[in-house]
């Protein structure tokens, strides 16, 4: 009977995570976003609720009625305010908006309210409901399952049967097209804010006399709703249902039946990982190509510059008084921490919000080390790391089948996972009185800090120094670029021979190493460890430090770290009164908001500008890059015969809709085969199964061997090379540097070498022909987003070159140029076969020019071969006539290429 009773009151539970997640789903399906600050409104309409009723004497209908008002503002000033200012910025950008707000709201909180849970009576009967079997449950549960499955059927009647339902789901999809009928996507996503904040200011009301009046507990309720909404995919509202209720269950019987701490808070994290599983995909489906997310810094170094730094910063030092040195002591050690979030999420574009509580796992690791291992005081801080780094690891492998927004939530519940089963964990951090650490000390040369505090701060500062030192390096090496490709897109990266998971999980390994790092040094500034402060809230607020900043910048590590806890902020504000040190975060939550809308790419990027101009004027002070602009010259072994690629009987389905069926052609060395048919006949759909995008069925090979289950990385290898329609160039990066990934992604020593001394590996001679035969040489150093439409689509030609190709697969090379454009296309294609002796694989509209470019065309329609021959052959055939023209009358290539 108990797994039925403990049953019954996890449902009333969970209804309150239905409604925190129905109102993550309403605000997703009406602007593509997921509002993290879900909590944060719940607790503010808790507060208020509590004030109006309790402390004002108002009704309780009355009192709710001005909590749901209050969070109904929130949500529309967060829309009209900061939202609707950021449209045109990238789903990062947008989603660290929400983790603005929800710092800011935090920060009140802790102002205002403190965290400590405060009792409060909720407005539902609690009278016991005896339901048989000696099963009774509290009338309040019943309630909150009553009005999570009525808010449920009622957004559903909502969104699927009303005008107003519809334009909701067209304003995510496309708010352009939304608009040209009439509607105002503004508006809508407005009205969507509003609403799904009032769900929240619901949810909290109703969740408080159950958790308790808790900053921290309501805020992080958003967890258990992000969950539950990732099982309904963040658009079904009924599977939204079904997930809250059921972790709401599973909660309530682990509180039950395990004694294990912090397993029960875990139960959304394990959720949210079996969805990541079972739904994930290793790389992006066509289409998921992000906007950029934010600039990044050129990592070069000013060595005049930074000696005198170092100079300035040992004098500072060495004149601080207590106080002082203890911030700067902390600001260093916050420092390294956020160096961590600008690799993992400003250079490799992974959101990570797990960052600070793996460093709480390095400094929880280097401690026991020491008080239980006996490791002295270096080895104990190696172990911290390295622990660490496994556990950095762990969060990474999610990472390999997700990315964005729903990494975002897989690393906060895996955050909040290892706080609660780790950190919080007494076995472990050895009770209400902490572990006790040895002395910190090196060859019996003591950097105790209570001793010695400044040989403590100046180990901190020294150990800052050497980690920004070696990020700067990697970000001008190889191994930066890497980063940054796969960043901007994991499709293009992964077809420039780049490993993608291999990127990804170095990015999270040495990001985890330098938070066990810092975190591990942490451990032995006083004698006995508290992890308290290694928190998931602690990991937000660091990232939205860190943004800033700039998050794609080592200075804005460097802000992160002076106004990260206990650090130079804090005791400035400490200085102006003691009440103001619990305003960092609040002030934090604050300037973020307001950064992302007048200085979105951080402080560090508009400092570096000013800074770098007037330091350019000294010569001596000028930045030092890594290798030359023009990398020698390597000559490597020319392919000897390049073989044919050959496809046979490919399928490819995606569910139950056939995009290809039983497709076979054949492409040989120094031939051009142009692939054309109307729009969803399939092309791309060929070239993504060639290249190792999509799975399909059939036979690929090329020359005698298959590429059946070989990665897209290891079909670049092999030989086939191929551009995007979309271009999916890396913006971040000069052109030079875009050739340059293609051509150096076969290196993996660059990703140790690169931390100590970045270099520039020599271009093979094929990418140095490309980028002479398509005249991009006076645009070396130059991002391709500032050239114009035709020559991007030539750096995307020279990218698939410098990977020495047999096979070269071209996707709308001429989409959106003009005629004298096109003519170099043709000129461009026919030389790549003829002079080259490579294999052309021609997808292209444009039906004059693939005439023109061709040997043979083989033409598609609805998935299959309807003929294949010669140029004249085919646009005769009268298969091809009908599908394109709906008429008898053979196509004429001028006719045809002119009305596309």
């Amino acid at each position: 009977m108990d797994l039925l009773q403990f049953a019954l009151l996890g449902l009333g539970v969970g209804a309150a995570y239905v409604l925190m997640g129905q109102g993550i789903v309403l605000i997703h399906r009406g602007s593509g976003l997921l509002n993290f600050a879900q909590g944060g409104i719940a607790l503010v309409a808790a507060q208020t609720f509590k004030l109006v009723r309790d402390d004002w004497g108002v009704p309780a209908p009355l009192a709710l009625a001005a909590a749901l008002a209050v969070a109904a503002a929130i949500g529309a000033a967060m829309q009209l305010l900061v939202l609707d200012r950021l449209r045109e910025r990238s789903a990062l950008v947008k989603l660290i908006a929400t983790l603005g707000l929800l710092t800011l709201i935090e920060g009140v909180g802790v102002v205002l309210w403190g965290d400590s849970a405060v009792p409060m009576v909720g407005i539902l009967p609690t009278d016991p409901v005896p339901l048989g079997g000696g099963i009774v449950v509290g009338a309040d549960r019943l309630c909150l399952l009553a009005i999570g499955v009525a808010l449920t059927a009622a957004l559903w009647f909502v969104h699927g049967r009303t005008r107003f339902g519809t334009a909701t789901s067209a304003v995510a999809e496309n708010p352009a097209a939304l608009a040209a009928l009439g509607h105002s996507p503004a508006r809508i996503a407005t009205l969507n804010w509003v609403l799904g904040a009032v769900l929240a200011g619901l949810a909290g009301v109703l969740l408080a006399p159950i958790t308790g009046l808790s900053v921290t507990a309501l805020v992080l309720s958003v967890i258990p709703g992000l969950a539950a909404a990732l099982v309904g995919r963040f658009s079904s509202y009924w599977w939204t249902l079904v997930g809250g209720l059921g972790i709401g269950v599973l909660q309530s019987e682990i509180v039950r039946f395990w004694d294990v701490p912090g397993l029960s808070q875990s139960v959304p994290f394990l959720v949210i990982i079996a969805m990541v599983v079972l739904r994930g995909r290793v790389l992006p489906a066509r289409g998921e190509v992000s906007a950029r997310a934010v600039r990044v810094g050129t990592g070069a170094l000013r060595p005049a510059a930074l000696v005198g730094v170092v100079i300035a910063g040992g004098l500072v030092l060495a004149g601080a008084s207590g106080d002082w040195r203890l911030a700067l002591t902390n600001s260093a050690l916050t420092g390294i921490l956020a160096l961590s979030v600008v690799l993992v999420t400003g250079y490799a574009g992974q959101v990570s919000l797990a960052q600070l509580t793996i460093g709480g796992v390095g400094a929880l690791a280097a401690a026991n080390g020491s008080a239980r291992l006996g490791l002295p005081f270096p080895l104990a801080v190696l172990f911290g790391t390295a622990v660490a780094v496994v556990v950095g690891l762990v969060v990474a492998l999610p990472a390999l089948r997700t990315r964005g927004l729903q990494l975002a939530v897989v690393t906060i519940g895996l955050g909040l996972a290892i706080e609660a089963l780790v950190l919080r964990n007494p076995g472990l951090g050895g009770g209400f009185t902490g572990l006790t650490v040895g002395e910190p000390d090196v060859l019996g040369f003591s950097f105790d800090y209570l001793a010695h505090p400044v040989r403590y701060a100046a180990l901190a500062g020294v150990a800052f120094l050497l980690a920004a030192l070696a990020l700067a390096n990697l970000r001008r090496g190889p191994t930066g670029r890497r980063l940054l490709a796969v960043r901007a897109s994991e499709r293009a990266a992964a077809c420039s021979g780049v490993g993608v998971l291999g990127a990804k999980l170095y990015a999270f390994g040495l990001g985890a190493a330098f938070g066990g790092f810092a975190g591990a040094l942490a451990a032995f500034q006083f004698p006995r460890l508290d992890v308290a402060d290694y928190t998931t809230l602690g990991s937000v607020t660091l990232l939205i430090q860190a943004m800033i900043g700039g998050i794609g910048y080592v200075g804005g590590a460097i802000v992160a770290g002076l106004a990260g806890a206990g650090g130079v902020v804090a005791e400035l504000l400490s200085r102006v009164g003691e009440s103001w040190t619990d305003a960092v975060i609040l002030i934090s939550g604050v300037v973020v908001l307001v950064n992302l809308v007048f200085y979105p790419d951080g402080v560090a990027r508009t400092f570096a500008e000013v800074a770098g101009h007037a330091l350019d004027e000294v010569r001596f002070l000028r930045p030092r890059r890594a290798g030359a602009e023009r990398p020698p010259t390597a000559h490597p072994a020319a392919r000897a015969e390049r073989p044919t690629l050959r496809v046979e009987d490919l399928t490819v389905r995606f569910g139950g809709v056939v995009a290809v069926r039983g497709v076979s052609l054949q492409v040989r060395p120094g031939e051009v085969v142009g692939l054309i048919g109307p729009n969803g006949a399939g092309k791309t759909t060929i070239i993504d199964a060639v290249c190792g995008l999509v799975p399909s069925t059939g036979r690929i090979s090329l020359g005698d061997t298959s590429l059946a289950g070989l990665s897209p990385r290891q079909r670049t290898r092999a030989g086939i090379g191929r551009t995007f329609q979309s271009l999916e160039l890396f913006d971040d990066l000069s052109v030079l540097d875009n050739v340059r990934v293609a051509a150096e992604s076969r290196d993996r020593r660059c990703y140790l070498l690169d931390l100590v001394r970045p270099r520039a590996i020599a271009l093979p001679e094929v990418a140095r022909t490309a980028l002479t035969e398509l005249d991009l040489t006076g645009v070396l150093d130059v991002a391709p987003e500032h050239l114009p439409a035709g020559q991007r689509g030539l750096v995307g030609v020279a990218r698939t070159l410098a990977t020495d190709p047999s096979i070269v697969l071209l996707d709308e090379p001429a989409s959106g140029l003009d005629d004298e454009a096109r003519a170099e296309i043709v000129r461009l294609i026919r030389h790549l076969a003829e002079q080259r002796g490579l294999g052309v694989l021609l997808v292209e509209h444009d039906v004059r020019l693939v005439a023109e470019a061709s040997d043979r065309i083989v033409a598609l329609a609805l998935g299959e071969v309807i003929c294949e021959g010669s140029p004249a052959e085919v646009l005769s055939h009268p298969r091809v006539v009908e599908v394109y023209l709906g008429s008898d009358s053979p196509v004429q290539p001028a006719v045809v290429g002119g009305a596309e």
